[in-house]
């Protein structure tokens, strides 16, 4: 995770450039209407007997009970991609989605209950399979539109990842 720090803040200074932009505006909201779309979130200990479209539906669930917006899912796009052009591993598409979907996944991952006996009690589904990439993938495939090759270049050039190589 501390590899992405310099591509994260890179990823909010792009954005905040070209936050008023057309294509920007609309991928955000887009994204926010995939979040605003999911349906009411399952308790963490039934998500893992749901199919896999249940499971990335539910975790969308999750990131709207807990108050996350399409920019995040936009940010953690291009967070991404830019550290995979600068770090590698490069032309592997899957590694990328399920990377996607595990800084989405951490946002709101959890199920919380108070017990008498245990006091607070998580349960957090399982972040595997197949799942994870067509989590990745349903993110990519909007946040894509406007985290194309141009705008990841520019991310990575300003967190200083090095592309002479690419």
């Amino acid at each position: 995770m501390a590899e992405l720090g310099p591509f994260q803040a890179a990823a909010r200074l792009w954005l905040k450039t070209h936050r008023d932009e057309a294509t920007v505006v609309r991928v955000v909201s887009a994204l926010g209407d995939l979040i605003a779309g999911s349906g009411g979130p399952r308790k963490a200990q039934e998500a893992r007997w749901l199919s896999t479209e249940e499971k990335v539906r539910n975790a969308l669930a999750r990131l709207r009970e807990a108050g996350k917006r399409g920019e995040q899912l936009l940010l953690i796009t291009l967070t991404v991609k830019a550290a995979q052009l600068a770090l590698g591993p490069r032309a592997n598409v899957e590694f990328q989605h399920v990377q996607i979907a595990k800084m989405a996944h951490r946002l709101a991952s959890g199920t919380h209950f108070r017990s008498a006996k245990y006091r607070t009690l998580s349960r957090y589904p399982r972040a595997e399979g197949i799942f994870m990439r067509l989590l990745g993938q349903t993110i990519e495939d909007i946040a894509g539109i406007v985290a194309d090759s141009e705008a990841v270049r520019e991310v990575a050039e300003a967190a200083g990842g090095r592309l002479d190589a690419v």
